[in-house]
């Protein structure tokens, strides 16, 4: 306990807290127990009350966010009035501060009591777009809806109203809405964050609008979603990630738009979309591919390699289908991706045998049916307006080209200065068919120069007579990057004044490298 004794100046207790809305004024009471012979000061600061059940008012909403009061000598009470000022930025319905009295000086005749109160500022719905504003106020003052009124609200119906343009943060504070409709009016466009907060969404209705576009993440945070009607906007794209977070939406309808392509990560996060229909749209059927790619390292490097299967758009349900395997031995026969995922689980595959190892899909995934509507044993998957396929082979391990091991001494054809020679017998690719791209770099560019002219090796000594030994190194290149090099020693010699040199090429076997 702490007993003051003496002159004690407290917040009234019928006036420990204040409301007003935006444009009114907060009055709060000080008390002192008994009048003093002079004038007494009390300095005071209004803070955030730090409670996390409650919004906290900004420096803005204020007209001071500290003073000081006086108590004027034989009186007891005194008032610290604040204006809250009127702003347009949509804020929670309600928030709160926290006003402290400053302990008296050392000396003073005088001590606290109870020495903080409450302010609330009562933003209720008032800086809403006008028909949100309406719809949610009812016939009461715009400031009057509470946090608990916005948060216990479970429907909203603004269809079929003209909305030409909705503000951001226009359904701050509704948590527990289930279902909202805007179909029929004239939205050009959503503003960003709309729909932040929506966490208990279920059924949103935004067809019959003229939307070109979908800012990114539209929806993010509508982890409830099960039905959503875009049809008949005039959507050319979808931004990726536009449905990331709503893991459990059943009902998707797109038709109607304009849209010509669906972007990466469409369908990400949305694991139990059971109706989609995308049908009436420039683009339509849109096709979903189901590739692999290896995850474990760059291709070709050495195995085990680690495989996964991806949807760019991610799977809006659950994609699988069988594996085929050339030269190389997975670890399963087929491979998937969950519903709402971009990819799925890896597998793991050898290589079984000596050339190129590669593996694809047999089949691709099947698309659920698409007749549409309830059934006596539960919804049935409704999948329209799009199609499935395969994706290419992946190349999983693939030797370099080789070098001849004794590759025959091969004539030249010398003219003059210059001297060419053949390479097709030089290196075997490891698939036949492929085509080699060659590059040549001579040691001593200074001696002799080498170069790549229609396929063939062509060397030229230098202009100035000088003789010497030059190592020129070859390497050729398949069309998937694999390389491998063949180095030989070239020795020139001229023969009397006037002359061509004389050419003599040797194998350097211990410069003959293979790379992948």
């Amino acid at each position: 306990f702490r007993v003051s004794v003496g002159r004690v100046l407290s917040f009234d207790p019928a006036s420990a807290s204040a409301s007003a809305p935006e444009g009114g004024t907060l009055r709060l009471r000080l008390s002192l127990s008994r009048p003093a012979g002079e004038a007494l000061w009390v300095s005071w600061t209004a803070r955030p009350d730090g409670d996390a059940a409650t919004a906290d008012a900004d420096a803005a909403d204020l007209s001071a966010l500290s003073g000081t009061a006086e108590i004027a000598a034989g009186r007891t009470e005194a008032f610290i009035d604040l204006a809250v000022r009127e702003d347009s930025e949509i804020e929670p319905a309600r928030e709160a501060l926290r006003v402290e009295l400053s302990p008296p000086p050392e000396g003073a005749n005088w001590a606290l009591g109870r020495s903080w109160a409450l302010l609330w500022v009562e933003e209720g719905v008032c800086d809403r777009s006008p028909v949100v504003r309406d719809a949610l106020r009812g016939s009461r003052e715009c400031s009057a809806p509470t946090s608990s009124d916005l948060s216990g609200r479970g429907y909203l119906g603004l269809h079929r109203l003209g909305i030409e343009s909705l503000r951001p943060k226009d359904f701050l504070g509704l948590s527990g809405l289930r279902v909202l409709h805007l179909h029929g009016n004239l939205l050009p466009e959503l503003p960003a964050g709309l729909f932040e907060g929506l966490s208990s969404l279920q059924r949103l209705r935004l067809d019959g609008n003229r939307l070109p576009s979908l800012p990114d993440g539209t929806f993010a945070g509508l982890g409830r979603l099960s039905s959503l009607r875009l049809d008949g906007n005039r959507l050319s794209e979808l931004p990726p990630g536009l449905l990331s977070g709503a893991p459990n939406l059943e009902r998707l309808d797109l038709g109607g738009n304009l849209m010509e392509s669906l972007p990466p990560g469409l369908f990400a996060g949305v694991a139990n979309l059971e109706e989609l229909n995308l049908d009436g749209n420039p683009g339509a059927p849109f096709v979903l591919v189901m590739r692999l790619m290896r995850t474990d390292a760059e291709p070709w490097e050495p195995g085990p390699a680690w495989v996964s299967a991806q949807v760019e758009e991610g799977a809006p349900f659950a994609f699988s289908a069988a594996l085929s395997a050339e030269n190389a031995e997975p670890s399963a026969e087929s491979i998937s991706v969950p519903a709402g995922e971009v990819t799925g689980a890896p597998l793991s595959a050898t290589s079984s045998g000596p050339g190129a190892a590669r593996l694809s899909l047999s089949d691709g995934p099947a698309l659920p049916a698409t007749l549409c509507g309830d059934v006596q044993d539960g919804r049935r998957p409704c999948f329209r307006g799009l199609s499935v396929q395969a994706g290419p082979a992946l190349l999983l391990f693939k030797p370099p080209p080789s070098p001849t091991d004794e590759p025959p001494m091969p004539a030249l054809s010398a003219d003059g200065d210059r001297a060419s020679l053949a390479l097709e017998d030089l290196f075997s690719p490891a698939e036949a068919g492929d085509r080699l791209a060659y590059e040549a770099e001579s040691d001593r560019p200074d001696l002799l120069s080498a170069r790549i002219v229609d396929g063939g090796l062509v060397l030229e000594a230098n202009e100035d007579g000088d003789e010497g030994t030059a190592v020129v190194t070859v390497t050729a290149t398949d069309p998937d990057g694999q390389s491998a090099s063949l180095s030989l020693t070239v020795q020139v010699e001229y023969a009397p004044v006037g002359a061509a040199p004389s050419w003599r090429l040797e194998w350097l076997r211990t410069l003959r490298d293979a790379e992948q």
